[in-house]
């Protein structure tokens, strides 16, 4: 009996086909698409976009003084409505705590184990609740050797109470450092290559990122580069238009073209240039801020990915 047939039979008993058996392989082999989306922008561009993400993070949560966790926005309703294209599209939700201000209660909630037990508690509560697959813990950043500690002990925490199915991530500056006992704990890192020294997001940032973190030690497996969905102005930062904004400018201009008008940002060409750089390169996959910025369908930055 050849290898084959003994792979078709062993998929027969499973219910497998060898087709959709090799869909699932590659889907899992393949690099991970990570869309951010915040709370205020749960709009019909973003839950469209959700078909090019294989995981999504839900942003604009946060955890307070006494260890509890402020859920993002009130719309309960809006929040259904990204749970049910997440399941129709096979994408995993995450809740993102933390980034914006929103990290303000880190380093004393992580300094105490009574409150990173309570932390824990409630994410175990609203992870049954709306299904959540994993908590990226957005915390920027510890500064201190004590903080690195608390916050290396709530990352070890999480995941022992919560299981190895449940995904602990971290988004960290390209250029900081993290002691080895952190990336132990985490499942990714995600690399914010994005709102650098100009051309901001520009894909050399990623490759230097790539090199100087996995000569740190840090598996390459474990990275992901950042995608911007939204430009800034070369000679003034603080300006800035996103993907969508650009697009009703410039037309489909934009999809290959950057800088526009003095503005750079991720295109539908360099947006795949990233994901390639990450399959070459054996990432963890790619990270987008974020998915509701910019148009769905054709016109969208991830237009050229690959369904989830």
């Amino acid at each position: 009996m050849t290898r084959r047939m003994i792979t078709c039979l062993l998929l027969s008993l499973t219910g497998l086909s060898p087709v959709s058996a090799e869909k699932s392989e590659t889907r899992e082999s393949s690099p991970k698409v990570i869309g951010y989306l915040p709370d205020y922008r749960l709009t019909g561009n973003a839950l469209a976009n959700v078909a090019k993400c294989t995981d999504v993070v839900f942003f604009g949560s946060e955890i307070l003084g006494d260890g509890s966790i402020k859920m993002a926005g009130q719309n309960t309703q809006a929040l259904a409505k990204l749970q049910k294209a997440c399941r129709k599209n096979n994408a995993k939700l995450h809740l993102c705590l933390g980034g914006w201000k929103k990290d303000t209660h880190y380093p004393k909630v992580t300094a105490d184990p009574k409150l990173r037990a309570k932390v824990i508690d409630e994410l175990l509560k609203l992870q049954k609740k709306h299904r959540f697959h994993g908590v990226d813990y957005d915390w920027e950043y510890p500064g201190t050797e004590n903080e690195m500690k608390g916050f290396i002990a709530l990352c070890r925490e999480t995941k022992s109470r919560l299981g190895k199915d449940f995904q602990v991530t971290a988004a960290f500056h390209p250029r900081h450092k993290i002691p080895k006992g952190l990336v132990e704990q985490l499942d990714r890192i995600h690399l914010m290559t994005y709102d650098l020294e100009a051309p901001h997001c520009a894909i050399s940032h990623s490759r230097t990122a790539i090199e100087q973190w996995t000569s740190q030690g840090v598996p390459s497996q474990k990275l992901c580069i950042g995608i911007a969905s939204y430009a800034r102005d070369l000679k003034d930062r603080a300006k800035v238009k996103t993907y969508e904004q650009l697009f009703q400018e410039h037309g489909e201009t934009v999809h290959q073209t950057m800088p526009v008008s003095g503005f750079f940002g991720d295109n539908q060409k360099s947006a795949l240039q990233k994901l390639d750089l990450a399959k070459k390169e054996k990432l963890a996959g790619v990270i987008i801020w974020e998915i509701g910025q910019t148009p769905a369908g054709k016109d969208s930055i991830l237009k050229r990915f690959p369904k989830n």
